[in-house]
């Protein structure tokens, strides 16, 4: 039987993607340089799907709330095309979808102005039975809240992704996985009182920690013990939209897949590096191979470890 990963967010549709020279400074006036003009499919749990479906290790079920205009978007007919079961979604009778706008400067520094259209007002479809695997993107509210109790009542493998606010300190007992980004984990770690995020990985030793560095690779925490891992390489860097979703389409696929933590954080960077390459979030993904081959190719060690 096909193996099927619940993925359940509350946000955007797609954004709208402008480069800018920079970000401003309060009352600043600053140049765009580019935009997509049309909005550009996207949201994190969408972007997540696409990611999982693209890897074919296992089939991606999307919860997620759309306004009465999403029939008219061909959204659904491009997800459901891409492999992603869309049972799950949600639709929010004489509200818009949300949408975003995206500024980011060369360097992937990014200024997001979110609205959430029916992200704001849609409840969970309860009760519903969930898969082994689940995971949570951004954002944390009462659709995103509703199936996340639902999904630790039934004992499930939960991974949320994207969130580091103090809402989320009351479910990080029963979590089996956060991947989150630096400023993330500093403001979750400020809103739990704890110095740093070594120590939150102490305070959560049965968690799986993923922090991302951007350039800099990325960290998974485990009981406090941190393993290190360099950033891989991308061909070319075009728009970091989606960077982080894709890291998490790799290691929840890959964690799914039986693969140890640590050999998924080398797949979560992969796919990554992928994205980053292509305009938007949901661009052409790679498959399971190419992130296979271009770790071999990048890091022909890892492969050699995985031998002894």
């Amino acid at each position: 039987m096909e193996q099927t990963i619940a993925v359940i967010g509350a946000a955007a549709i797609g954004d709208y993607l402008f480069h800018v020279e920079h970000l401003p400074d309060r009352g600043e006036i600053v140049r765009i340089t580019e935009h997509s003009g049309a909005l550009v499919p996207g949201g994190c749990a969408p972007n997540i799907a696409c990611g999982i479906a693209a890897l074919g290790r296992a089939r991606p079920r999307l919860f997620y709330p759309v306004g009465d205009d999403f029939s008219a978007t061909g959204l659904l007919e491009q997800w459901q095309a891409r492999g992603i079961d869309c049972s799950g979604l949600t639709v929010v009778p004489g509200v818009p979808s949300g949408c975003a706008w995206m500024y980011m400067q060369a360097d992937g520094t990014t200024m997001c102005f979110s609205y959430y259209g029916a992200a704001a007002s849609a409840r969970a479809a309860l009760p519903v039975e969930l898969p082994e695997w689940v995971v949570l993107a951004p954002v944390l509210g009462d659709y995103t809240a509703g199936y996340l109790t639902e999904a630790l009542r039934q004992r499930r493998k939960v991974v949320v992704t994207g969130i580091g606010k103090a809402a989320l300190g009351p479910w990080l007992p029963e979590l089996y996985g956060l991947i989150i980004n630096r400023r993330e984990a500093q403001e979750l770690c400020q809103a739990l009182d704890l110095p740093d995020r070594r120590a939150l990985s102490e305070a959560y030793p049965h968690l799986l920690l993923y922090i991302t560095d951007g350039g800099e690779g990325s960290s998974l925490y485990r009981a406090g013990a941190e393993t290190k891992f360099s950033p891989v390489q991308a061909g070319q860097l075009m728009d970091f939209t989606g960077a982080g979703d894709s890291f998490t389409a790799g290691v929840v696929s890959a964690l799914a897949a039986g693969i140890p933590p640590e050999r998924a954080a080398w797949y979560g960077a992969s796919m990554a590096s992928f994205v980053i390459e292509r305009q938007g979030g949901q661009c052409p993904m790679p498959t399971w191979e190419e992130i296979g081959a271009r770790l071999d190719c990048q890091f022909p060690q890892l492969r050699k470890e995985e031998m002894k």
